[in-house]
């Protein structure tokens, strides 16, 4: 199976048409290439981006000599290898990482630890009254 990440490149417009022609072989292997605000956003899910690649070695390379008008980011399964270079503002290109859960905020915590007795009164429409001390 093997280490697997995501990896986004953004490439200004111009030079995507002008010089990224030398790794075509490899950028059509991508998972999908857009064009947005003169920027071309490359994305590859579930890759296997290890260095030694023939195709991530020249992608790399390009990207390090082109480092003003790139930017790349690479997260990897770990919930700490996350790997950015390039100094391209491309403010389409981000790592979010985010807990997602229901957050309905429907219960109601005196009701779930309510004592059984309580329980079984408010399940039956009863309500609870206290008692009051007589004061002697």
């Amino acid at each position: 199976m093997g280490y697997r990440s995501q990896v986004c490149i953004a490439i200004e417009k111009e030079l995507f048409e002008t010089k990224a022609y030398v790794l075509k072989e490899y950028l059509q292997d991508s998972d999908s290439i857009t064009l947005s605000k003169n920027i071309y956003y490359l994305f590859w899910d579930g890759a296997k981006w290890y260095e030694n690649y023939p195709d991530v070695a020249a992608i790399n390379k390009f990207v390090d000599e082109n480092f003003e008008q790139t930017y790349f980011i690479r997260i990897g399964e770990e919930d700490n290898d996350i790997e950015t270079s390039g100094a391209l503002y491309a403010e389409e290109a981000q790592v979010i990482r985010e807990v997602r859960c229901p957050q309905e905020n429907n219960v109601n915590l005196d009701r779930v630890f309510a004592p059984p007795s309580v329980k079984f009164m408010v399940a039956a429409g009863k309500k609870k009254t206290k008692k009051k001390k007589r004061s002697s």
